[in-house]
C-alpha cells in the first residue's frame, strides 16, 4: 500500500551530453554549464558518432548539441537520438543563424533552439532552457511511471477528491461494470449509489474514510463492503491512505481487495482450531499444533507443552525457529513445508532428553483446498526404552543361541560319533541308552533354537492357506499310522514362515500324546482356526502348565513345543486356549487371526 506522494526524486543532478565540434567549445562550454548550475555534471562528445554510443551505454537527462560537427550536422543528430529517444530534451546550440535551420530543428522535434552569439551571456540562457526542459521531461516521466505502477497492481486502484469525484480507477476497477473506465473517472460517490453499485450507507462511510484521511485525523483508513460489482455477495476490503500533487492539492488514494476467499478460509480456520482444541482436551497426553504458511503457529496445546517448559501463548504467532535449538527447528521447518505442499510425514526427534514421534500432515477444506498444516507429537520416551529392552534380550537370545548351538552341538556331534565307533566292537544294552540320551540332547537343542528364535520379530506378513501350510508340514512329520484331516480351505494373514514352526511343533506333539494311530484334524473357526485329535486329551490339572516352558507329560519329550506354539501365536496377537475335541482327546482353538477367506473347493 502506497502512502504520501509517488514522485521522483527531484533533486538528483541533470546529467547533460554535450555534442561539440571544437575542442576549444568544449573547454569553455563545459564549465561555464556547470558553474551557472551546479546541479549540472556534462559529459562531452566531439563526434556525433561518439555522443550516441555514449547514450546508449549511459542514462543522460538532456542532451546539448552544436549545429556543426566533424562527422554530421546538429540536425542528424536529432534525428537519430529521436529514432530512440522520442521525449529526451534536445537542445541545439549553434551559431548558425538560419531561420532554416530553426524551422528544420523545431519541426524535427527539437526541445530548444538557442544561439550561441553574445559571448559568454548566453550560458546562463542555455542553463535555464535545459532545466525548464528537465523539469518538464521528468514531470512526464512521473506520470508515466504512476500510471504504470497503479496500473499493473493487482489491486483495484482509484483516486478520489475533496468532493467524492473519481480521478483515476486502474484497469482492475475499470474492468467491473459498469465499466468502462469512462462511467467511473469523473463521476462521484453519489452516482455509486444511484447506479445500485453500493448501498447509502456505504457510500457514507467511504466518504467518512475519505475525510479522515485527507483531514489528517488517519493515516490510514481500512473498511468493508459488499458491493454488486463484480458479482454480488462478495467481500471487498477498502483501504484509503492521502497522496498529494506537487502543487500541494490533496486526494484520497483507495485500493480495493477482493477479500471474500480469505474470509471463507479463516471462517474455516476457526472451526479447524475449535475442533483441534476439542481434540486437545481430550487427548491431554498429545501435543497438537496449527501452522500456516508462514509457518507460524496458530494453535498449539496438550499436556506436552508443561513438560518442556512452554505455554500455548508461547506459541503464539512464533515459528519453530523462534522456540527450538536450530538442528530442531530446521527439520520441523522442513516437515511442516511438506505438509503445507500436501505430504505426509512421521518422524522422531529428541528434546531435553526425550524422545517424541511427531506426524506432520495438511488440513483441507471441503474442497480439498490446504486450508493449514497440523503436527501431532506424542512422547515415546518409555516405547523407546521398551524397545532398546526388547534389543537387549534378542541379542542375549541370539548369544544363547548360538551357545547351545555351537557349544553344546559340537560334543553332542563327537559323543555321537565315538559311540558309533564303540558299537562296532561291542553291542552292549548301555548303548541304546546312550543313544536315546544323546537323541534327547539333540531335540532338547532344536526345541531351544527353535524357542530363541520365538521371540524375534515377525516378518512380513502374507495370504497363508491353511489346507496348503497344513499339508506341507504333515509331509516333514514322522506320521506313522497317524491319520490328517484338513476340514477347511481357510486363508488368512500371517508370517508364513512362523505359520510353518507352529505346525511344526502341533502336528508331532498331536501324534506323540494321541498314539501312533492317532487323527489329526484341523479346521476353521469364525476367527481362527482349531487343532484337534481322538487321543486321551488334556488332563484337567495339565491345562494350567500347558505353555510352561519344559513341561510334558510325554516320556521324552522336551516341554518346550507348546511354549514355542504360544509364543508364535502372542506375536501375531492371536490367542490360543485348549479344550476337549468332540472324540474326547485334546483340542487347541486359535482365535483372533486376520482370517480372508475360504478358497473354493
Amino acid at each position: 500500500m502506497y502512502k504520501g506522494s509517488l514522485v521522483f526524486d527531484s533533486t538528483r543532478p541533470i546529467r547533460i551530453l554535450h555534442f561539440g565540434d571544437k575542442q576549444g567549445f568544449l573547454s569553455v562550454a563545459r564549465p561555464h554549464l556547470e558553474a551557472a548550475d551546479e546541479q549540472f555534471t556534462v559529459t562531452t562528445a566531439t563526434t556525433s558518432e561518439e555522443g550516441h554510443e555514449r547514450l546508449a551505454a549511459e542514462d543522460f537527462d538532456c542532451v546539448v548539441s552544436d549545429y556543426e560537427m566533424p562527422d554530421g550536422t546538429g540536425l542528424e543528430a536529432l534525428q537519430t537520438v529521436r529514432a530512440d529517444h522520442p521525449e529526451l530534451p534536445f537542445v541545439l546550440f549553434s551559431g548558425e543563424a538560419s531561420d532554416e535551420v530553426a524551422s528544420r530543428a523545431v519541426s524535427m522535434g527539437v526541445t530548444e533552439y538557442v544561439r550561441t552569439e553574445g559571448g559568454n551571456e548566453q550560458y546562463p540562457l542555455l542553463a535555464n532552457r535545459i532545466t525548464n526542459a528537465v523539469a518538464s521531461y521528468r514531470a512526464r516521466q512521473q506520470v508515466t511511471w504512476q500510471r504504470t505502477v497503479l496500473e499493473n497492481m493487482q489491486e483495484g486502484v482509484y483516486v478520489l477528491d475533496r468532493d467524492y469525484r473519481i480521478r483515476f480507477v486502474n484497469f482492475r476497477v475499470a474492468s467491473y461494470e459498469p465499466g468502462p473506465e469512462g462511467q467511473w473517472v469523473g463521476n462521484t460517490l453519489s452516482h455509486l449509489s444511484e447506479t445500485g453499485v453500493l448501498s447509502e450507507p456505504e457510500v457514507e462511510r467511504i466518504r467518512d474514510g475519505v475525510d479522515r484521511v485527507l483531514a489528517g485525523e488517519a493515516d490510514d483508513v481500512q473498511l468493508r463492503i459488499r458491493p454488486s460489482v463484480p458479482e454480488p455477495g462478495r467481500t471487498l476490503e477498502l483501504r484509503f491512505t492521502r497522496t498529494e500533487r506537487s502543487t500541494g492539492e490533496a486526494f484520497a488514494l483507495g485500493t480495493t481487495r477482493d477479500i471474500t476467499d480469505r474470509e471463507a478460509r479463516q471462517t474455516e480456520l476457526r472451526s479447524v482450531r475449535a475442533q483441534y482444541e476439542t481434540l486437545v482436551d481430550h487427548l491431554p497426553e498429545i501435543g497438537v499444533f496449527l501452522f500456516d504458511e508462514d509457518l507460524g503457529y496458530t494453535l498449539a496445546g496438550g499436556g506436552e507443552l508443561s513438560e518442556v517448559g512452554l505455554s500455548a501463548g508461547d506459541f503464539a504467532g512464533q515459528t519453530p525457529f523462534d522456540l527450538f535449538p536450530g538442528d530442531i527447528a530446521s527439520e520441523l521447518a522442513e516437515y511442516y513445508r511438506a505438509a503445507l505442499e500436501g505430504t505426509e510425514h512421521t518422524f522422531e526427534q529428541r528434546f531435553q532428553g526425550k524422545h517424541y514421534r511427531i506426524k506432520t500432515l495438511p488440513v483441507r477444506d471441503d474442497d480439498g483446498e490446504i486450508i493449514t498444516g497440523l503436527a501431532v507429537s506424542q512422547d515415546v520416551t518409555e516405547q523407546k526404552r521398551t524397545e532398546q529392552e526388547l534389543q537387549r534380550q534378542n541379542e542375549q537370545l541370539e548369544t544363547f543361541a548360538q551357545v547351545v548351538s555351537h557349544d553344546l552341538r559340537n560334543p553332542l556331534t563327537v559323543a555321537s560319533g565315538r559311540l558309533e565307533l564303540v558299537r562296532r566292537d561291542d553291542d552292549g544294552e548301555h548303548f541304546d541308552t546312550i543313544e536315546r540320551a544323546l537323541t534327547r540332547c539333540e531335540d532338547l537343542i532344536e526345541d531351544l533354537l527353535m524357542l530363541a528364535k520365538s521371540g524375534e520379530e515377525l516378518g512380513a506378513f502374507d495370504t497363508v492357506d491353511l489346507a496348503t501350510a497344513t499339508g506341507q508340514c504333515w509331509r516333514t512329520v514322522d506320521a506313522g499310522e497317524a491319520r490328517l484331516v484338513v476340514e477347511s480351505n481357510l486363508q488368512f494373514r500371517a508370517d508364513p514362515s512362523r505359520f510353518q514352526q507352529l505346525l511344526g511343533n502341533l502336528l508331532p506333539n498331536a501324534i506323540e500324546h494321541g498314539g501312533a494311530d492317532v487323527t489329526v484334524r484341523i479346521g476353521a473357526l469364525d476367527d481362527g482356526f482349531y487343532v484337534e485329535d481322538d487321543g486321551p486329551g488334556f488332563d484337567d490339572a495339565d491345562t494350567a502348565s500347558l505353555f510352561e516352558m519344559g513341561y510334558s507329560t510325554a516320556d521324552g519329550g522336551t516341554g518346550y513345543g507348546l511354549a514355542i506354539v504360544d509364543r508364535i501365536v502372542d506375536a501375531h496377537g492371536w490367542t490360543i486356549s485348549p479344550t476337549e475335541s468332540a472324540a474326547g482327546g485334546a483340542r487347541l482353538e486359535i482365535r483372533g487371526v486376520s482370517v480372508a477367506e475360504e478358497r473354493p473347493d
